[in-house]
């Protein structure tokens, strides 16, 4: 893949914030849309944004938890 390393790390943080975003802007064309054809498709993108945060946050935990115990041998 890509020769950064912690590009993972990176990656997660970056998917959080660009997920945050999304919401936010679609959150807050909802409050000013009162209604429309635009309002059911804005909820629809502001719960994709919310489970495109979960994930990308629980990715981010489990990769930083991986790179802080490191390679495990049995």
């Amino acid at each position: 893949m890509w020769r950064i390393p912690g590009w993972q790390i990176v990656l997660g943080i970056a998917t959080c914030f660009a997920a945050f975003g999304l919401w936010g802007i679609a959150d807050r064309e909802i409050a000013e849309r009162t209604s429309g054809r635009l309002v059911l498709p804005l909820r629809a993108l502001r719960v994709l944004a919310v489970l495109l945060g979960i994930s990308a946050s629980v990715f981010l935990v489990l990769i930083v938890l991986a790179k802080g115990l490191g390679r495990m041998i049995s």
